[in-house]
C-alpha cells in the first residue's frame, strides 16, 4: 500500500511538473509570437482588436518598432486612439533609445515644437543630431532647417550655420529627399545663403517637381504663369 501511494504521488508530481513545463513553453511561445508579429501587426493601417492586442503586446514586451507605432497612434490620435502626447513621448523615447531613427526624429519634433506644455530645445536637438548621424534624409533635412535661418530677406544670422545646413540639404537631396531638393533649389535659384546659381537651382527644383513634390509643382506652375503674363505684356 505504501509503495502504491509513493507511486501515485510520484506520478502526480510528474504530471504537475510536466504541466508546468508545458504551460511555460506555451506561454513563452505565445509571447515570442506576439513579439515577432508585433511589427507586422503595427504596420497594418486597418484598425481591429487583433492589431491592437499584438501591437500593444509587442510594445510592452520591449519591441522598439512596436513602441514607435504605438507612439504614432497616441501622437496623432489614429487607429481609434485618443491623442496622448505624454504616452507618445514615452514610447518614442523607448524606441529612440533602441536606435529607431524615425522615433528619434518624431521625438525631436515633439520636444522642439512645444506640443506639450513646454518645449525642450536641448533634448530635441540632441535627438535630431543623433538621428542625422545615421544619414537618414528626413533627419538631415530637419537638422538643416534648424540650422538654416534668415533675417531681413537674404541676410542670415550665422553664415557658417547656413553652410552646414546647405551641406545637410545636399546629402539628403542626393538621396532623393524631395523637400531637401526643393529647399536646395530655392537656395541656389534665389541666392539665399549661397552664391546665386540659377541653372543649379532649376535642376534641384525640377528634381523635386518630377518626383511629384507638391510645393515644387506649385512653384513651377506659378513660375510658368508669371512667364506667360510677361510674354503677353511684351508681345
Amino acid at each position: 500500500m505504501r509503495a502504491f501511494l509513493k507511486s501515485l504521488l510520484k506520478l502526480s508530481y510528474l504530471s504537475v511538473a510536466t504541466g508546468s513545463v508545458l504551460f511555460g513553453l506555451f506561454l513563452a511561445g505565445a509571447l515570442a509570437l506576439t513579439y515577432a508579429m508585433g511589427e507586422t501587426s503595427c504596420r497594418d493601417d486597418k484598425y481591429n482588436n487583433t492589431r491592437t492586442y499584438l501591437c500593444e503586446g509587442a510594445a510592452k514586451l520591449g519591441h522598439p518598432l512596436a513602441s514607435f507605432y504605438v507612439a504614432t497612434d497616441h501622437h496623432f490620435g489614429q487607429h481609434a486612439y485618443e491623442v496622448d502626447i505624454d504616452r507618445a513621448v514615452s514610447e518614442y523615447r523607448f524606441a529612440a533609445r533602441h536606435g529607431v531613427t524615425k522615433a528619434q526624429i518624431n521625438l525631436a519634433e515633439v520636444l522642439l515644437s512645444g506640443e506639450r506644455e513646454t518645449s525642450d530645445v536641448i533634448d530635441g536637438l540632441d535627438w535630431i543630431i543623433q538621428a542625422a548621424k545615421t544619414d537618414d534624409p528626413a533627419a538631415l533635412y530637419r537638422l538643416g532647417k534648424l540650422l538654416f535661418n534668415q533675417e531681413e530677406g537674404d541676410r542670415h544670422f550665422e553664415t557658417s550655420k547656413n553652410k552646414q545646413a546647405i551641406g545637410l540639404f545636399k546629402r539628403a537631396a542626393t538621396k532623393g529627399h524631395e523637400p531637401s531638393q526643393f529647399a536646395l533649389g530655392l537656395i541656389y535659384y534665389f541666392g539665399i545663403g549661397a552664391e546665386e546659381d540659377e541653372p543649379l537651382g532649376i535642376h534641384w527644383i525640377n528634381e523635386a517637381y518630377e518626383a511629384g513634390y507638391n510645393p515644387a509643382a506649385e512653384f513651377v506652375d506659378d513660375f510658368n504663369k508669371a512667364s506667360r503674363k510677361t510674354d503677353e505684356k511684351s508681345g
